[in-house]
């Protein structure tokens, strides 16, 4: 394996690690929003 295939390798993990923590914002926001709506606060 070449020092240019390593480097492109790289490259690939680092969009798939910020593939994934996107991933998780949507979720955390989905359930953020989610939330009010299973459980209402003003019973």
């Amino acid at each position: 394996m070449s020092p240019s295939d390593s480097r492109a390798n790289s490259r690939s993990i680092g969009r798939q690690q910020a593939r994934h923590r996107d991933d998780e914002r949507r979720q955390a926001l989905r359930a953020l929003l989610m939330s009010p709506l299973m459980n209402p606060a003003h019973e």
